[in-house]
């Protein structure tokens, strides 16, 4: 399982370690703090590219991300559907060491994932460039980048509730849901990209064909 989803395989890894839900909380912290600054960061380029001098080039730039971010999500999908992995394969040596972090050491983790992870990049970036792309004023951007935040770490905090929640049968959950990534993880990249790369695809041709 080492495509797709990493986070909640880290997420069910982090709460088997001594420190259980705290480094789980924490791994989720680091990811959504990393998203939150792409979004300043990149709404704030995209915004100052043009968009109050030459709003023409602004919806330009912002529509070539989003096609970038399609045809990236595009291959991606092709990639999973015409290669076959070995299911048996090793983990990477970082994610058999995740049940021994701490919740700092998780928060790190977190971070570090989503910035060195290409697909998660192209995610939040296709997100950032489709807000503004829909021309909201500026509080309702803000307000749907962060519940898109928000969507995105719901799978793992949903996992992390049901340990909270249910710790005698935590366990059993864990591992019925680990098993059930591994034996999905080819359809889910594959629905991913094919999702979202389509939908991204045709909000980049859209702002395109209206030059």
């Amino acid at each position: 399982m080492r495509s797709f989803p990493h986070s909640l395989v880290v997420t069910i890894a982090l709460l088997g370690s001594p420190t259980g839900t705290r480094a789980a909380t924490a791994f989720i912290a680091g990811m959504s703090s990393v998203r939150l600054l792409q979004g300043v960061v990149f709404g704030l380029v995209i915004e100052g590219s043009g968009a109050s001098d030459d709003p023409a080039t602004a919806s330009t730039l912002r529509s070539s991300l989003l096609l970038a971010v399609a045809i990236l999500l595009l291959a991606m999908a092709v990639k999973k559907l015409l290669t076959d992995e070995d299911p048996d394969a090793p983990p990477p040596a970082w994610l058999t060491r995740a049940g021994a972090l701490k919740a700092g050491q998780a928060f790190l983790a977190g971070a570090g994932l989503l910035a060195i992870a290409p697909k998660f990049w192209v995610f939040n970036l296709g997100a950032i460039a489709a807000i503004e792309e829909a021309a909201l004023a500026r509080p309702a951007a803000v307000a749907t980048y962060l519940v898109f935040v928000a969507l995105t770490a719901l799978p793992t905090a949903a996992i992390v509730a049901v340990a909270l929640v249910a710790p005698g049968r935590a366990d059993r959950f864990l591992e019925r849901s680990s098993t059930w990534l591994e034996r999905n993880n080819g359809p889910i990249v594959i629905g991913v990209g094919l999702v979202f790369g389509v939908w991204f695809l045709a909000q980049a041709l859209a702002g395109l064909s209206m030059r």
